[in-house]
C-alpha cells in the first residue's frame, strides 16, 4: 500500500514537471490553449478506453445519475481552475501568483477542518505551512529583484481591480477543486481510472465549445502546420497529462486536501529548482535556498488525522476544567458539542463562552500573521506587465526615467498640463508600421512647434508602455495660442501623411516608450547568442486561397503598392550570414515562408516562427544582430534597435541599380544620425530578370502568376555600406520610406 502511494506521488510529481516543459513547446507550435487542453483531455479519455478494452482494468462506463451529477461539477471546477489560473497569472504577474499559491495550503487546511472533518494542523505541521508560505514569498521577491537588477523599473504597485477580481476567482476555484473534489472522491466509491474517466469525459463538451472562442487570437487552424518535433512533444504531453490526471485523482482518496495542496506546491517549486540549475543563465543561490526552504518545510508536514465522533458533554464544569483550554467567555455555560480536540460551545440565552485549545490559538495567530504578510507582499510586490497571455514583460527603460531624453524632451506624468500636448485620437491608422510612422511624425512636429507629446497606449497591442507623456523643455511661453496649435491635429492618418524630418529625439522617445536598451527590448533581456532575423511580410498582402476544384488561386483584397520581395533576396541574405537565422512570418500565405519552412527541416540553423504573437516576434526582432527587412512601413521598427549591427535591404528602384564600384555614391545612406548601422543592399543582377520581376509584380494583385514570379530563382547582386561616421549630417530616415 505504501509502495503504491509512493509510486503515485512520484508519478504525479514527475508528470507535473514534465507537462510544464512540454506545454511550453506545444504552445509555441499551437498557440491555442483551449485546443491544446482539448487534445490532452481527449487523449486521456481514449487511453483509458484502450486500457479497458485490452482487459487490464475494469472501468464502469455507465455510472449512476448521482455520480454523473457530482462529476459534472468536478469537471466544471477543474476547467474553472485552469481558466482562472491562466487569467490570474496575466493579471497580477508570476511573482504575486507565487505568493498566492504558497498561501493556499493554509487556506485549505482551515476548510479541511470546517468541511472534511480534519483536525487543524498543529506543532510541526503548522510550522510547515507557515514555512512554505514565508519561503515562497521570499523566492517570489528574489525573482523580482533578479529581473530588475541593475535597471530602473517603472512599477505598478497595485494589482488593480482586474488583478484582485481574478485572484479571488482563482482562489475560489482552487479551494473548490481541493475541497469539493476530495469530498466527491470520498463520497462515491470509484477507482482512480473511473474518477479520471468521468472528470475528463464530462469536461470535453465544455472545452470543445471554448475552442473557437480561445483566449488567443490564433485559431485552431494552426494544427495542420505543426512540425514533427512539436508533434512528438504534443504526444508526450498527452501521455504526461493522462498520468497527471490519473495519479491526481487517485491521490484524492489517499491524501487530505491540505496534503494534496502541499504536494502541488512542492511540484511547482521542484520545477523551479530544475529551471534554476539547468536553464537559468546565472543560478541564484539565494533562490535555491528559498526553494529548498519550501521543499524542506513541505517535508515536515504531517497529514492531520480525522476528528473523533461528536461527543456530548453533560455539564459545563466537565469542560471548563479540561487542561489546555483558554476561556474567552462569560461564566454562564450550557452543554457543548465536543469534536475530538476542538470544543465549540452552543450559544446560550444571555451569554456565550468561547473556548479553544492552545494549539488552535497558535493556529489562528499563525494564520493572522501570514494573512498580514501576504497582503503586504501581494499589494506592494511590484506587478509585472504581461502581453497576449504568453510572457511577463518588465516595463524597463534602462535609465532613470526622470532624466532628459535628448535636448528637447523629458518624461512627465502630467498629460493635461496647459493642454499643450500633441496626441492622436483612436482608432489608430493601420498596423504597427503605420502607427510608428504616425507617431514619429507627430513627435518631430511637436519638437518643431514647441509642443509636448502624449503618445497613445496601444501603438503595439498588448504592450503597456512605461511612459506616455513627454514635456518639450525648450518651450517657455505656454499660452492658449500654443495649446490651440498643438491640438490642431489629432487624426492618426493625418500624422502618418504629414512627412517630417526625423531628429534623434524621435528615436529616444520611442525607445523609452518600448523600453529598448542595448541589452533589452520591450523590457525583456535579449538572448546572449547573436542571431539574424528575416522578416517576411505575409498576411494582408498575400491573403488568399486555392480553389479546390479548379486549382486557381483566389486572392483577397491587397495593397497594390506593397508587392512581395523575391524569395531569392532572402536566400541571398541567408548565404551571407554566419549565425543562426530566425524567419518571421505572420502565416504561410507568402510563398517565401513556405520555402523557408521546408528549408528549416534540413538546416538546424534556420528557425521559422509562424503566427506567433506580434509582441513576442517584435522582442526577438529588436534583439537581432542582423535583420532582413520586408516591403512596407514595418521596417521603420528597426531604427529603434540597439542590438542591430547590420540591415539587409532589397532595392525597389530597379531603374537605378548600382554596381559594386559606385555603390556608396548611387545609394544614399538609409539611416538617421541615431541609426548608424551597416547596410547591405540587394538587387536582381540580370537586367532582363529585373525587368521581368518588376513587370510581373507591379501593380500587386496577389495573383497566382505573381506569386510564381516572386518564388522564381533570380541572380542576386549586392553591395555593403559601412556604418555612417559621426560627422555625417545629410542622412535620410527609414520612417519616411522615400527610398522604397
Amino acid at each position: 500500500m505504501e509502495f503504491n502511494l509512493l509510486a503515485r506521488v512520484l508519478g504525479y510529481g514527475i508528470s507535473s514537471s514534465a507537462l510544464l516543459v512540454l506545454n511550453k513547446v506545444c504552445v509555441t507550435a499551437i498557440p491555442n490553449v483551449s485546443l491544446l487542453l482539448f487534445i490532452q483531455i481527449l487523449s486521456t479519455v481514449l487511453l483509458i478506453l484502450v486500457y479497458k478494452l485490452s482487459g487490464y482494468a475494469r472501468v464502469n462506463l455507465s455510472p449512476g445519475e448521482s455520480v454523473i451529477r457530482a462529476y459534472w461539477l468536478v469537471a466544471l471546477v477543474f476547467l474553472g481552475t485552469v481558466y482562472s489560473n491562466f487569467q490570474v497569472v496575466h493579471a497580477i504577474g508570476v511573482n504575486a501568483f507565487i505568493v498566492l499559491r504558497c498561501a493556499t495550503p493554509i487556506v485549505v487546511s482551515f476548510l479541511d477542518f470546517m468541511f472534511l472533518n480534519r483536525q487543524l494542523p498543529q506543532g510541526r505541521s503548522l510550522l510547515s505551512l507557515v514555512g512554505i508560505f514565508i519561503t515562497g514569498v521570499a523566492y517570489a521577491y528574489l525573482k523580482y529583484e533578479e529581473l530588475v537588477a541593475g535597471r530602473q523599473v517603472t512599477e505598478q504597485t497595485s494589482p488593480g481591480f482586474r488583478g484582485l477580481a481574478w485572484s479571488a476567482v482563482w482562489l475560489t476555484c482552487f479551494v473548490a477543486d481541493m475541497i469539493y473534489i476530495k469530498h466527491v472522491a470520498d463520497s462515491y466509491e470509484c477507482t482512480g481510472l473511473e474518477r479520471t474517466m468521468y472528470q475528463n469525459t464530462l469536461a470535453l463538451p465544455v472545452i470543445l465549445v471554448s475552442v473557437p472562442f480561445s483566449l488567443e487570437a490564433t485559431g485552431a487552424g494552426r494544427i495542420g502546420e505543426v512540425k514533427n518535433g512539436a508533434v512528438i512533444a504534443l504526444g508526450l504531453s498527452c501521455v504526461a497529462g493522462a498520468i497527471l490526471s490519473y495519479t491526481g485523482m487517485s491521490l484524492r482518496t489517499d491524501l487530505s486536501a491540505t496534503s494534496f495542496s502541499v504536494l502541488g506546491v512542492v511540484c511547482k517549486m521542484g520545477s523551479a529548482a530544475l529551471n534554476e540549475i539547468f536553464v537559468s543563465k546565472e543560478t541564484n543561490k539565494l533562490s535555491l535556498v528559498c526553494i529548498s526552504g519550501v521543499i524542506i518545510s513541505s517535508s515536515m508536514f504531517q497529514q492531520s488525522p480525522l476528528r473523533e465522533a461528536h461527543k456530548r458533554v453533560g455539564a459545563a464544569s466537565d469542560v471548563s476544567q479540561d487542561e489546555g483550554y483558554v476561556d474567552f467567555g462569560v461564566s454562564q455555560t450550557t452543554p457543548a458539542r465536543l469534536t475530538g480536540d476542538a470544543a465549540v460551545f452552543i450559544k446560550p440565552v444571555g451569554g456565550s463562552p468561547w473556548r479553544m485549545r492552545l494549539h488552535e490559538m497558535q493556529y489562528v495567530c499563525a494564520i493572522a500573521i501570514c494573512v498580514v504578510l501576504g497582503l503586504i507582499m501581494y499589494i506592494f510586490l511590484p506587478q509585472t506587465s504581461s502581453a497576449e497571455g504568453h510572457f511577463d514583460y518588465i516595463r524597463s527603460a534602462g535609465k532613470n526615467i526622470d532624466q532628459p531624453l535628448c535636448g528637447s524632451f523629458a518624461w512627465t506624468n502630467d498629460s493635461n498640463r496647459d493642454k499643450s500636448f500633441v496626441t492622436m485620437d483612436p482608432p489608430l491608422y493601420g498596423r504597427l508600421g503605420n502607427r510608428l510612422s504616425a507617431s514619429s511624425h507627430m513627435i518631430a512636429w511637436a519638437e518643431q512647434e514647441c509642443c509636448d507629446v502624449h503618445l497613445p497606449n496601444n501603438i503595439l497591442d498588448g504592450w503597456k508602455p512605461p511612459a506616455l507623456s513627454f514635456e518639450n523643455t525648450n518651450c517657455v511661453d505656454r499660452n492658449s495660442a500654443l495649446a490651440a496649435r498643438c491640438g490642431s491635429i489629432r487624426s492618426s492618418e493625418k500624422w502618418f501623411r504629414l512627412k517630417q524630418t526625423i531628429s534623434p529625439c524621435v528615436h529616444h522617445i520611442l525607445k523609452q516608450y518600448f523600453a529598448i536598451t542595448a541589452t533589452h527590448a520591450l523590457g525583456r533581456a535579449c538572448p546572449d547568442e547573436p542571431f539574424a532575423a528575416l522578416h517576411i511580410r505575409s498576411g494582408d498582402v498575400a491573403a488568399g486561397s486555392y480553389n479546390a476544384s479548379s486549382g486557381v488561386f483566389q486572392p483577397r483584397k491587397v495593397n497594390r503598392k506593397h508587392w512581395l520581395y523575391p524569395t531569392s533576396f532572402y536566400a541571398a541574405v541567408l548565404k551571407n550570414l554566419s549565425m543562426r537565422a530566425v524567419v518571421f512570418c505572420e502565416n504561410l500565405a507568402n510563398p517565401s515562408c513556405d520555402f523557408f519552412q521546408k528549408l528549416s527541416d534540413v538546416d538546424p540553423n534556420i528557425r521559422v516562427r509562424v503566427g506567433e504573437p506580434l509582441i513576442e516576434d517584435l522582442h526577438l526582432m529588436l534583439c537581432a544582430t542582423e535583420v532582413a527587412a520586408s516591403h512596407g512601413t514595418f521596417k521603420g521598427v528597426f531604427t529603434l534597435s540597439e542590438a542591430l549591427q547590420e540591415l539587409h535591404l532589397f532595392l525597389n528602384n530597379l531603374d537605378n541599380t548600382p554596381d559594386k564600384m559606385n555603390c556608396a555614391q548611387a545609394i544614399k545612406p538609409l539611416s538617421s544620425d541615431s541609426f548608424k548601422k551597416a547596410s547591405t543592399y540587394y538587387w536582381i543582377k540580370d537586367t532582363s530578370q529585373s525587368v521581368s520581376y518588376r513587370q510581373g509584380v507591379v501593380p500587386w494583385k496577389n495573383s497566382g502568376f505573381q506569386r510564381y514570379v516572386v518564388n522564381k530563382r533570380y541572380d542576386i547582386d549586392q553591395c555593403r555600406l559601412a556604418a555612417p561616421s559621426d560627422d555625417q549630417t545629410e542622412l535620410d530616415d527609414l520612417f519616411s520610406f522615400g527610398w522604397s
